[in-house]
């Protein structure tokens, strides 16, 4: 197959160029076999080719040239720390925090077992996420900008002694890794960095996934390249939607900035027709349709008839939990076999179930106890978020979101017991059977089929979002949203709701391939939209630090005259 434009300009650095480069890829561009074809023009270099996850890991294991390493950035680590483990050896342990917080817990005395409860669970994320952010944990207000910034989900009422308890329980962590080698999977990428550990280095890095790096991960990278050796980082800045996980949401233009690294697009996608990439245009201008793309199928369903359109290998995504629930019942009570996408989801709801009954094992309770549990909660995040009504609107959504969960599950399975509500949880969220899977955009990403339907679509994005970040975050959920399909979207309409689709306006014609090569050759670098005035804005800006030249094109002869002015030049 002839590589398209964007893939022999990339061919074309990696064999003779020089330095650092960023690839922004777009959804569906084949980045992963790009950077395969890479590795297979590094021959006689060491190569290290870094997956997101072991899976890909081990895929990539048979696609790779020989000579060239696939791994993932945790076993990278691993390796640098095995060095300083008693006898080289690791004994991990999933549960590894929360035997360190019990150590830092119990000479307190905590009588109340659900205050102690809330304080280990408040403990063990906060430990996680200091460590893959590489936050300093005896710094309180470090600590809670973090929180505030990913979202960690903490019980406010016992927020200020986790704080205060935080330097301690990685203290003891680390003493733990140190003197018997006990380590869990965070410590692979956090203790490397912290105890200045270097694992082996590499002629030539490709890091994968370059858009959902932590800061942690980021570091191990860095830190496996040779002295005058090169990185190649593949990432789409409008996926960096993990930062739930401890992702850094601006790690491209970290990388890109740190590196002082060159940027190469790969904007064509295959995955998705002509009229999901001016939906997804909408959003932003860096993906284009494959030449001969078919146009494929964006229309309503109304919500009462969802069940007509789909079918076990559909996906169903919306920006929250709740809807999801409602909708995976409807479809089952219609005959239709669906399942909820995210068990850890249900292990995050099950600790809520038991925060919320304590030992009351009587579902009889259930809505007085949630009532009263909201009422606390909303008077704990109002003290913690006073003055600002944005962060504290966003809090109690997601607590609302929550506790709908619940109760549309309590409603629908009827639950006699709290043994009956988490066995009914674990059974909706069994994504291991094939189904109509149901999932939110966070935990569809890298995910694709056939037909996908959305639901609450007027959360796309989500209205409550008000900074920047916030912002910049929902426009990169819808992004993933509307990259999912491959032949059919669907957006699913509420009673009543008005149709939400309008036809999609015509895609910003882009500039030829032809002429964008030889901006390439020349050293532009090209960036297309259309704003509201709708004239074409074409803004070229040089690698050596040239002016920038932009025009606002209304006609191909005022961008033909651009273009020659600046090839020429």
């Amino acid at each position: 197959m002839q590589p398209s434009t964007y893939q022999q300009e990339i061919f074309n650095w990696v064999k003779s160029g020089s330095g650092h480069a960023i690839v922004a890829a777009t959804a569906g561009a084949g980045k992963t076999t790009t950077a395969v074809q890479c590795a297979g023009l590094l021959a006689g270099r060491q190569v290290l080719f870094l997956a997101f996850n072991k899976h890909a890991a081990e895929q990539l294991k048979e696609r790779l040239p020989a000579g060239c390493t696939a791994s993932t950035i945790h076993s990278l680590g691993m390796g640098a720390l095995r060095r300083a483990l008693p006898n080289g050896a690791p004994n991990t342990k999933s549960d590894k925090l929360k035997a360190v917080s019990a150590m830092v817990l119990d000479p307190l005395m905590i009588q109340n077992l659900e205050t102690y409860k809330a304080t280990q669970e408040a403990l063990m994320r906060l430990a996680d996420f200091v460590r893959l952010t590489l936050t300093d944990p005896a710094n309180p207000e470090a600590v809670l900008d973090m929180v505030d910034s990913y979202g960690v989900d903490l019980d406010p009422e016992v927020e200020a002694a986790a704080l205060k308890l935080l330097p301690d329980v990685l203290a003891h962590s680390e003493r733990l890794a140190r003197e018997q080698g006990i380590i869990d999977f965070t410590d692979m990428i956090y203790l490397p960095v912290q105890w200045g550990l270097r694992p082996r280095t590499y002629d030539f890095v490709i890091v994968d996934e370059a858009q959902d790096l932590n800061a942690a991960q980021l570091e191990v990278v860095l830190s496996a390249v040779k002295r005058g050796g090169r990185v190649m980082a593949i990432g789409d800045r409008n996926q960096a939607i993990y930062g739930w996980a401890g992702a850094d949401h601006r790690s491209m233009d970290v990388i890109k900035a740190r590196l002082g690294a060159a940027e190469l697009p790969l904007s064509v996608t295959y995955r998705c027709p002509v009229s999901h990439v001016r939906l997804a245009q909408a959003v932003t201008p860096d993906i284009l349709p494959a030449p001969g793309a078919a146009e494929g199928v964006v229309r309503d369903v109304k919500r009462e008839e969802l069940h007509k359109h789909v079918a076990p290998g559909d996906l169903i995504l919306c920006r929250v939990t709740a809807p999801l629930i409602a909708a995976c019942y409807e479809l089952i009570g219609e005959g239709v076999n669906a399942t909820v996408r995210g068990r850890d989801i249900a292990a995050g709801l099950i600790k809520l179930i038991e925060k919320i009954m304590g030992r009351n094992p009587d579902m009889a309770a259930f809505p007085e106890r949630v009532m009263a549990y909201r009422t606390l909660q909303v008077a704990s995040l109002t003290s913690r978020h006073l003055g600002d009504e944005d962060k504290l609107a966003r809090a109690v959504d997601d607590l609302d979101d929550k506790l709908e969960v619940l109760k549309i599950v309590v409603a629908k399975a009827n639950p006699r017991t709290v043994s009956d509500l988490k066995n009914a949880l674990n059974s909706i969220f069994d994504d291991s059977r094939p189904a109509v899977i149901l999932s939110t955009v966070h935990r569809a990403k890298g995910l694709e089929a056939d037909r996908v339907a959305i639901l609450r679509g007027e959360l796309l994005p989500h209205p409550r979002a008000s900074t920047p970040q916030d912002i910049e975050g929902e426009r990169c959920v819808k992004f993933v949203a509307l990259t999912r399909s491959k032949r059919e979207l669907l957006w699913v309409l509420e009673s009543g709701q008005q149709p939400a689709l309008d036809a999609p306006a015509p895609a910003p014609l882009p500039l030829p391939l032809d002429d964008r090569a030889r901006l390439l050759a020349l050293g532009w670098t090209v960036k297309e939209s259309r704003p509201e005035s709708g004239l074409r804005r074409v803004n070229i800006r040089h690698t050596d630090g040239r002016e920038t030249g932009t025009a606002h094109v209304s006609e191909e002869k005022a961008l033909a005259s651009l273009l020659a002015r600046l090839t020429l030049n």
